[in-house]
């Protein structure tokens, strides 16, 4: 999934760099270069969902941006996982329109 999403971005004209944890995440961020906007799912590997990676990018990193996606919704599949306020969820299964609208709404862009 990582690599048909990351591919769909990178048509859509956005510089891509892919990882698979939150802890990966982290680490590029850490690295010192600019990312805009993290796009990440909430149920994640390892001890930190998306919604922890979400708030930790809010507190270290306010200036860039979130979007998380799942294919549970909050009733039914995430069970504990509580969503930080103003996080935007797209939900599974998404069109490219619907990724392109969401991402746009994230980073304040007017429509392509």
């Amino acid at each position: 999934m990582r690599s048909t999403v990351s591919a769909k971005l990178r048509r859509m004209g956005y510089n891509v760099t892919a990882v698979i944890t939150p802890a990966e995440a982290i680490a590029n961020l850490q690295s010192g270069q600019k990312f805009v906007l993290v796009f990440t799912d909430i149920i994640m590997p390892g001890p930190m969902n998306g919604a922890d990676l979400a708030r930790e990018i809010a507190k270290r990193w306010p200036e860039t941006k979130v979007l998380a996606t799942s294919g549970y919704t909050e009733s039914a599949g995430f069970g504990k996982v509580a969503l930080p306020p103003g996080l935007k969820l797209l939900p599974k299964p998404y069109a490219n329109t619907e990724l392109a609208a969401a991402l746009q709404e994230v980073l304040g862009e007017p429509s392509r």
